[in-house]
């Protein structure tokens, strides 16, 4: 076994983990989808109803349907309690616990130096995905997913049916929960390439059946099963996140660079079927959206330090397990960083980014039940402030027709037919971004600017 690390190792590489943590979990409110969350858990703590007609938007096709609720009700009973500043810590509280986890999975395969170094890279690689809104909650049961399925592979042991409520709380948090599943298909069919026993593997594939099995037991339903592949065409191409991987998006390059530097170690330590298994997923979930690029790096960065620990010490044996002191070490990192959160969350909170909140005012002007052409970019926003207003389109693309997706980016870029579109709606007023090419094509109509804030502008029709 190895020796355990000396204090002062641990308490630096503590500390350091610590700092790094508070910078990617402390700050503005920066995700403007995390107002329609929270709409959506205060309508459902109201109604009691998952799905049905729409309530919100005349303009939408299809039911609304509530899928990532657990989130949005916590969201929603802690920002009752205390306001903005309840969103910037639950994403603080958030950002401990996925890398509380990742460490966990780290340490469980390398010492202290290599485990904290690996844990480090894969916060730099999922930071990006570090939001107030449930996204944060399923990456962290995602995590834990995973060290489950590795702790299962590494003992030689089968699934443990704890994945199987642990997935029915995911798949009621977030659309990450599918990736879950994924992981459990990689390792089952990673060990059977490993020959480890079928007996084990027939548990483990009992367990995946299972785990599905209580994804289409939410309050949804089964439909629910189906809802992580709903996003896509013209609505994917509203969201940023659902941008296709590109070589230009840094945190792509990140999660590449770790894949190719494992490749690498293994050509010097080599490796075993289940976790080469596990970085071809990374590489899958790295070269399909942007968004997946933190799912990969949780898988590629245990996978890192496991190698630098072999390479570093090739004739060592196993890996000596956490002493009390480098347990509470580590707790009280991720006590500081809680209650610094806490201390700092009410002066972050006034600090809304990617926002308009000058408009806010001008916004509340506005009678009930107007019409407004508004930029996707602050739908989230609009419709959790200004409920009486009739949105053309906001976040929830799912409930609106591909058709009504599809015209409104093409009116958004001034495409043929614009004016067919902004007119069926019966819009008198617009809130878009200064360098929409609408906006030229709505002042050459005669609209009139209202007002200006945030690289954002309000029109109203004339007459």
């Amino acid at each position: 076994m190895i020796d355990a690390q000396p204090r002062r190792l641990i308490l630096l590489a503590s500390t350091g983990l610590a700092v790094a943590t508070a910078v990617a979990g402390i700050g503005p409110l920066s995700d403007p989808d995390a107002w329609w969350n929270l709409r959506a858990g205060q309508y459902l703590l109201a109604t009691g109803r998952f799905d049905g007609p729409d309530p919100w938007s005349r303009f939408s096709s299809h039911d609304f349907v509530l899928t990532e609720w657990l989130g949005s009700v916590v969201a929603a009973r802690a920002y009752d309690l205390a306001g903005p500043p309840a969103l910037v810590w639950l994403r603080t509280l958030g950002a401990v616990v996925v890398v509380a986890v990742l460490l966990l999975t780290c340490r469980e395969i390398a010492p202290v130096p290599t485990a904290v170094s690996g844990a480090l890279v894969g916060l730099v690689g999922l930071s990006g995905s570090l939001a107030e809104r449930p996204q944060t909650l399923g990456l962290a049961l995602y995590a834990v997913s995973l060290l489950g399925w590795r702790h299962a592979a590494l003992r030689s042991r089968a699934a443990t049916w704890w994945m199987v409520p642990l997935t029915w709380v995911a798949a009621a948090s977030h659309g990450y929960w599918i990736l879950g599943i994924a992981v459990g298909l990689a390792t089952t069919a990673g060990l059977a390439l490993d020959d480890r026993s079928r007996d084990r593997l027939g548990h483990n594939a009992l367990v995946l059946v299972a785990s599905v099995a209580a994804a289409g037991l939410t309050p949804v339903g089964p439909r629910l099963l189906t809802m992580p592949f709903k996003v896509h065409g013209a609505a994917a191409g509203l969201v940023g996140e659902w941008d296709r991987a590109s070589l230009d998006h840094p945190l792509v390059l990140i999660s590449l660079g770790t894949i190719a530097a494992v490749c690498l170690l293994w050509v010097r330590t080599g490796t075993s079927w289940w976790q080469a298994s596990h970085l071809a997923l990374a590489l899958a979930f790295t070269a399909t959206y942007s968004r997946l690029t933190a799912p990969a790096m949780l898988l590629a960065a245990p996978l890192l330090a496991e190698s630098l620990n072999r390479l570093l010490n090739p004739s060592r044996k196993g890996v000596d397990k956490p002493d009390p002191w480098e347990r509470k070490a580590f707790a009280v990192a991720a006590m500081a960083v809680l209650l610094l959160g806490a201390a700092l969350a009410p002066s972050t909170a006034r600090d809304l980014r990617h926002t308009p909140t000058a408009l806010a005012a001008t916004l509340a002007a506005i009678p009930a039940g107007t019409v407004v052409f508004n930029d996707y970019n602050v739908s989230s926003w609009m419709l959790y402030h200004d409920p009486d207003l009739q949105l053309v389109i906001d976040s929830r693309l799912e409930v609106f027709s591909d058709d009504w997706v599809k015209a409104y980016s093409n009116a958004l870029s001034a495409g043929p037919g614009w004016q067919d579109f902004v007119g069926s709606t019966d819009a008198s007023e617009a809130v878009l971004r200064s360098d929409r090419p609408l906006v030229a094509r709505l002042v050459n109509q005669g609209w009139l600017e209202v007002a200006a804030a945030d690289g954002y502008l309000v029109l109203r029709k004339p007459g």
